[in-house]
């Protein structure tokens, strides 16, 4: 099996370029290269793009590149990430997404660093009247898993949207608008990093 990953500085077809210089020839030459080679290049979702210049400039230079052997074994995908403080976005092949299945009832440490909850949570114990603990421990342990679906939300879906949000802003050329949201995607990122290292650790 052979698989080919990362930045080839070139691109496929017109398409494939935004605000940039264009030579078709370089991807006749790059396309012949594919050909020979006899790669095939596995679907990439997500965005179009995957470097992002100045002035709006947007080229589609990273990708995936298998042999049939490889190609054949699964429905291989690539997702394009967000670029972070990078000039490129990264790139994630998969075969399939890990499904975690039912979620249990637990804490994330990552939680612990959230004041707010906290003192949300500190405000509902006091409320329960009863003096029993087990009761206490039941009714914030409700309490929590509704504010978790009901307000704090799926982070998948919170990284997703600003995710979509930074590539609008980075065609927009909108550099201000970029900063917040990719301070706002370093936390996200952070926060499901905890998530997943917990998780790890639970299976």
């Amino acid at each position: 099996c052979m698989c080919l990953v990362g930045d080839f500085n070139c691109v496929r077809n017109l398409e494939e370029r935004k605000n940039c210089n264009y030579r078709n020839s370089d991807s006749i030459f790059f396309n012949e290269v594919i050909k020979s080679s006899e790669l095939f290049e596995i679907h990439m979702g997500g965005s179009r793009f995957t470097w992002c210049g100045p002035s709006a400039k947007l080229s589609r230079l990273d990708r995936v590149l298998a042999n049939w052997e490889l190609f054949s074994k699964g429905d291989w995908k690539v997702e394009v990430l967000g670029r972070m403080n990078s000039d490129h976005r990264a790139l994630l092949l998969y075969i399939s997404k890990e499904n975690w299945g039912a979620k249990p009832f637990k804490v994330f440490d990552c939680l612990l660093s959230n004041d707010l909850l906290l003192g949300r949570v500190k405000k509902v114990w006091k409320e329960e009247a009863t003096g029993n603990f087990h009761k206490k421990f039941r009714h914030i342990r409700k309490w929590i898993a509704s504010w978790n679906k009901n307000e704090n939300g799926n982070i998948e879906d919170k990284i997703q949207k600003l995710e979509m949000d930074q590539f609008q802003t980075d065609e927009m050329g909108d550099e201000e608008r970029s900063k917040y949201v990719i301070s706002q995607l370093e936390a996200l990122y952070d926060e499901r990093a905890r998530m997943w290292l917990q998780k790890a650790r639970i299976k």
